[in-house]
């Protein structure tokens, strides 16, 4: 399998295109999988996926378009977009139901112009796991949410960071990056830090995690080869 990423940049922003090439089987998938979510990790606008040189040996790999798709969604709450020009490659996908699930055009070009021309607004921020973390990452939640009007969620989405980045200091440690958007309906909020032991409710001092869990409309702990981001969303008026 080989894997290239490349940028574009467009009037929306910067597109990760991610050129898959080579056979595609249950042996190969966990390797474009984790190409893939490298892109997202970045947070472009768009992540486009060129499947041109793909060679798929069992339809059932194809599974993996809709569950990088799943996850970019969560977070950052971007779209994932397939460039397939090939009819029979087409065909596998519309037969195993990928389309239902992931857009599909024909070029590299369309599927990169496949997304709202809005600018996404975002705000990262990079700090060292310590006593002033949690502080500083309200305040930036808080600053994000007044910039942006969105002060009717501005305190439950600082209580959810809070809980997000004590969880990332607590386990993890070391450099953590913070990260608020507004993206479609939802407020998305993320931290990611260099541990890969996943963020699970229920683990020692995770009771944090089950308010996250009862305040927002989605949370989620993803791999990323680097580590793990833990993210969580909100709707946003």
């Amino acid at each position: 399998m080989i894997a290239e990423v490349t940028e574009v940049a467009g009037p929306a922003g910067t597109a990760a295109v991610v050129r898959l090439a080579g056979p595609l089987t249950f042996d190969t998938a966990p390797s474009a999988r984790t190409h893939l979510l490298k892109a997202v990790a970045v947070q472009p606008v768009v992540v486009v996926a060129d499947v041109a040189e793909l060679e798929v040996r069992d339809d059932v790999a194809l599974t993996l378009f809709p569950a990088v798709a799943r996850h970019a969604a969560a977070w950052p709450g971007i779209p994932l977009v397939l460039a397939a020009p090939s009819r029979w490659l087409r065909a596998a996908l519309e037969r195993t139901a990928v389309m239902r699930y992931v857009p599909v055009e024909a070029t590299v070009a369309a599927a990169c112009a496949a997304v709202d021309g809005t600018p996404p607004r975002r705000v990262t921020e990079l700090m060292a796991g310590g006593p002033e973390t949690v502080s500083t990452a309200r305040a930036v939640v808080r600053a994000a949410c007044l910039r942006w009007e969105q002060s009717a969620i501005s305190e439950t989405a600082e209580l959810i960071m809070s809980e997000l980045a004590s969880n990332a200091v607590r386990h993890a440690g070391g450099i953590i990056e913070i990260s608020v958007s507004v993206r479609r309906r939802y407020l998305h909020l993320s931290v990611r830090d260099r541990s890969y032991e996943q963020a699970r409710i229920g683990r020692n001092n995770g009771r944090g995690l089950m308010l996250v869990d009862a305040m927002t409309t989605g949370w989620g702990s993803t791999e990323l080869p680097d580590g793990k981001v833990v993210w969580a969303t909100l709707p946003h008026a």
